[in-house]
């Protein structure tokens, strides 16, 4: 009886050691051959994979196209130099981008329904739709200068937050060209900026932008 079990334990054994290694042989032949395939056929494999990740890629950047030209707006980013600041501009809207390496200001941005008309001489008289100013002056000092505008009750002011930034928001005449309008004046580093509209009419546009202004601190 006793040799009769050690007989079938080993037959079992048998059994299982045989089914592994025909199981182990199947799965190496499926590999070889999956080896030889990928061999073969490895350029191809590479095209087709570089087509389709070519093909992915296209169809991301066709509804990224999409959904920009969906949005009302178009992103302007400044040189790193000026800052970097970043501005949601009304798509229909025409920029300028001025700069200047001496004296206070050193950029002049304006943006404007159809056109930005910029008129020459000492005493022209522009009128922007938006306006952003770099200033090369602390913020205390270009403040200072709204406030003959106050004391004369033709301007407001109060604190507001722009792009997380403290700033000082005025509106009423907010210059001496007797533009009616909204501006903003906040410290960045060394240098200040200056956010107006010179136009009330576009009031609700400028607030837009503000809202979505981006300013590296």
């Amino acid at each position: 009886m006793y040799e009769q079990k050690r007989i079938s334990l080993h037959l079992v054994l048998t059994i299982f050691l045989g089914i592994g290694m025909v199981i182990f042989g199947v799965l190496a032949v499926i590999a070889y051959r999956d080896n030889e395939y990928v061999r073969g056929n490895l350029n191809t494999i590479v095209k087709a994979e570089s087509e389709r990740a070519r093909e992915q890629q296209k169809q991301i950047s066709i509804e990224e196209n999409r959904k920009a030209n969906d949005l009302p707006f178009k992103v302007f980013t400044a040189d790193a130099v000026d800052g970097g600041f970043q501005l949601q501009i009304p798509k229909t809207w025409s920029m300028y981008y001025g700069r200047s390496t001496t004296g206070n200001q050193q950029v002049d941005f304006a943006a404007n329904p159809d056109t930005v008309i910029m008129n020459l001489g000492r005493d022209a008289r522009n009128t922007q739709a938006f306006r952003l100013q770099v200033m090369r002056q602390p913020q205390a000092t270009v403040v200072k200068n709204y406030e003959g505008l106050i004391k004369q009750k033709k301007l407001t002011s109060k604190g507001v937050k722009v792009a997380g930034l403290d700033a000082t928001q005025f509106e009423g005449t907010i210059d001496d060209k007797r533009h009616e309008g909204i501006a903003i004046v906040v410290a960045v580093r060394d240098k200040t900026l200056i956010l107006s509209t010179e136009d009330k009419r576009y009031i609700p546009e400028f607030n837009a932008i503000i809202a979505a202004v981006k300013i590296n601190p």
